[in-house]
């Protein structure tokens, strides 16, 4: 029996993103429908592609511009190399995870087919990743921007300004589509159902810098009591994704931000892991 697999457990999005799959996929009595291993874990790679349909590689390279402890990096070009062969020679879909520090402006939204990228590292590093999987006309390329409740997240942070009564200082001119963790696993199983390769963008409806997101969250928590400070930029940094390929190909839809934030306050009533419910103040 072939199962789903996620290189990259040891990151919040890898975890939250192998729970949510586990909760939804079939039950077998013998044999996990899906299984995870850490990003540097080369020596259990060959086992888990010679058993599983795709594997999914959720390592720092997933991780969205607004992430405020590291900056994103594409994963280690010899991990990148071993994890290209070990999926030719199983005939297995590698599905790679990018984020969305290609991108900076002037336009508002970009599409899969652009090809004016932002200029340096990380996004020369997150290119020539992206350039190394779309090599094999099989795999697929998912570029995001992925948002939870882990430590030192946007809403981590406000949970933290609410419990000490400081002020929030967030960015003003970062603008991004996010979708939730959760919300992005359910969509990630309706695509691997199909046979879509190439490049596919999976981010939210609605372009929000972090500053308004934190805003809105707070109002939705009732957190009146926390002062929240934009930082300007000299000029905004626009990395909006538009999900041309989601609508026309595949007839799914972007998730509205609303959904978003539910997600973020614990709302739905099923939080991932890494995820926390924030307390009114």
């Amino acid at each position: 029996m072939t199962c789903l697999a996620i290189i990259g457990t040891e990151t919040s999005f890898g975890a939250a993103l192998q729970d949510r799959l586990e909760r939804d996929a079939p039950r077998s009595e013998t044999t996990p429908n899906v299984v995870g291993i850490p990003t540097r874990a080369a020596d259990q790679a060959e086992a888990l592609f010679c058993t599983a349909s795709d594997v999914i590689v959720c390592s720092e390279a997933a991780a969205s511009s607004w992430t405020a402890s590291k900056t994103p990096r594409a994963v280690d070009s010899t991990l990148l190399t071993l994890w290209r062969r070990l999926a030719a020679a199983a005939g297995t879909r590698l599905v790679y995870l990018s984020g969305d520090e290609l991108f900076r402006g002037p336009w508002m939204f970009h599409e899969e087919d652009s090809t004016r990228y932002a200029s340096g590292r990380p996004a020369d590093d997150l290119l020539a990743a992206e350039q190394a999987v779309l090599a094999d006309s099989r795999n697929l390329v998912i570029r995001t921007h992925l948002v939870d409740g882990a430590p030192g997240s946007l809403a981590d942070r406000l949970r933290q300004a609410a419990d000490s009564g400081t002020a929030l200082s967030v960015s003003s001119g970062r603008y991004a589509t996010p979708i939730s963790v959760g919300r992005f696993a359910r969509m990630l199983k309706q695509i691997l159902a199909t046979s879509i390769s190439g490049i596919l963008h999976l981010g939210g409806a609605e372009r929000v810098s972090p500053w308004e997101l934190v805003t809105r969250l707070a109002r939705q928590q009732n957190l009146t009591a926390v002062r929240i400070v934009p930082e300007t930029h000299p000029s905004p940094q626009e990395r909006s994704l538009r999900c041309t390929r989601l609508r026309h190909e595949l007839g799914l839809y972007p998730v509205p931000l609303k959904d978003t934030l539910k997600d973020l306050s614990g709302m739905p009533g099923e939080r991932l892991p890494g995820e926390r419910l924030l307390r009114a103040a």
